[in-house]
């Protein structure tokens, strides 16, 4: 729900930054609607699997279990491409707020940070350092990310009051 739920967001910034720069603005959101696309997908069919996995566990033998924990549920997007897709996205369109004074300084810092954590995500995931992506999603996934958003939030709802922000 969350990933759908931003694509809203994305198209927000892209609407706040695309006077500056039209054509790469543009192609960064797509990037990121492919990039929650995906996400979606993945999360909604891990949803599905996981408790499919949970219930036949018990009836696994033992070297069944041990191969079932080895590979974990297994995901459509296996190197998390989607968070790489949206690091992108986020370091670009942060990086031109910040330079074109269309955000507050500090949210495009907070919001260039969280897309180095992104990317963290798929590079520790494609590599295979589970080390790396575990600190990249607790760090980006559980802490930056929700400061930006509510944040970002905060600061539409005053740009743009209680009328519709998409208008």
């Amino acid at each position: 729900v969350l990933s759908l739920f931003s694509i809203s967001v994305i198209l927000v910034f892209y609407k706040i930054i695309s006077s500056a720069h039209k054509d790469i603005v543009l192609w960064v959101t797509v990037i990121a609607i492919i990039g929650t696309a995906l996400s979606i997908v993945d999360f909604a069919s891990v949803g599905v699997k996981a408790p499919r996995i949970a219930h036949q566990f018990s009836s696994y033998t033992a070297i069944e279990k041990s191969v079932a924990i080895i590979i974990g549920i297994p995901h459509i997007d296996p190197c998390f491409l989607s968070w790489g897709l949206l690091g992108i996205w986020s370091s670009v369109c942060n990086w031109f707020a910040l330079k074109n004074k269309l955000l507050p300084k500090t949210i495009c810092y907070i919001g260039i940070f969280g897309s180095c954590l992104y990317m963290l995500v798929f590079l520790g995931s494609l590599f295979q350092k589970q080390l790396i992506v575990d600190i990249a999603v607790g760090g980006g996934g559980l802490i930056i990310a929700p400061i930006w958003y509510i944040w970002f939030g905060l600061i539409i709802k005053k740009i743009y009051g209680h009328t519709n922000c998409a208008g």
